[in-house]
């Protein structure tokens, strides 16, 4: 696989430790606790815009960019928020994603916490 480069390493890496962040959220939680928890669903609205803004700097090899691109009514339209298309998005999209990452930058542990 092709080596990324010292400009996509860094949108890479926050994309890969937000990545994560939103699958350690998810984990153990349903879609109900998307709707019940506010805190819950502001912070993966939150995670969710930060990778989207940076896949706009950066192309993740064997990720299909144009599926991050019908994010932005998730993250971008509040005071609608479709339930629904978010967990979507952070059960189906997300791991998908950190997969590309993953095998783009084997042996990236991230940014130390």
């Amino acid at each position: 696989m092709k080596q990324v480069s010292a400009e996509d390493n860094a949108p890479m890496t926050v994309m890969l430790d937000r990545a994560r962040e939103i699958s350690a959220m998810v984990h153990g939680r349903t879609s109900h606790d998307l709707s019940a928890d506010r805190m819950f669903q502001l912070a993966v609205l939150r995670l969710v815009s930060v990778i989207r803004d940076m896949v706009d700097r950066v192309r993740v090899p064997g990720y299909d960019r144009h599926a991050v691109t019908v994010w932005p009514d998730v993250v971008r339209e509040y005071d609608t928020v479709d339930n629904d298309v978010v967990w979507h998005v952070i059960t189906e999209e997300i791991p998908m994603l950190l997969r590309a990452l993953e095998r783009a930058m084997p042996g990236h542990q991230g940014r130390p916490r």
